[in-house]
């Protein structure tokens, strides 16, 4: 039997986790629309919030695209002339089709080091999520999910 003590020992640790893994993954957004608190912007979200939350919420597994891919789906979108680097692509066993996100590498330096690196989230047609079917990503991409390597 689990005693008193030890079940608020327990719960304690579950909050401090929890607490921890917003922090890491950046769940937590400034509470302030003050400019430059957030470095992906006003309202800013990073790419790996956002893995974090399709993964918990629809158990969704991810595959990133390739440079060579990431030119393909932007160019089939008519946004090649924007700063996305990354393109990452959900599949969930909950729901049909897929979720993209885009994102663009943001980092700051300090005495030539790297200080700060995040992706944050370029949202395309005023989302920062757009999904599509099968024939969507073979449209896109000219490949399946299970294609991509």
């Amino acid at each position: 039997m689990v005693s008193h003590q030890q079940q608020h020992f327990k719960m304690i640790k579950k909050i401090f986790l929890i607490l921890c893994l917003c922090l890491l993954s950046n769940i937590v957004w400034a509470g302030s629309n003050k400019p430059g608190l957030n470095p992906c912007g006003l309202n800013g979200m990073q790419r790996d919030g956002l893995t974090f939350y399709f993964h918990n919420r629809f158990s969704a597994e991810y595959k990133d695209l390739s440079k060579e891919d990431v030119v393909t789906f932007l160019n089939s979108i008519e946004k090649k002339d924007t700063k996305v680097t990354n393109i990452r692509i959900f599949k969930s066993p909950h729901k049909e089709g897929y979720a993209v996100i885009l994102s663009y590498l943001f980092q700051n330096f300090l005495g030539g080091e790297v200080l700060v690196e995040l992706n944050c989230i370029a949202k395309i047609y005023d989302s920062p999520v757009i999904y599509i079917t099968e024939e969507g990503l073979q449209k896109f991409i000219g490949k399946s999910y299970e294609e991509i390597e």
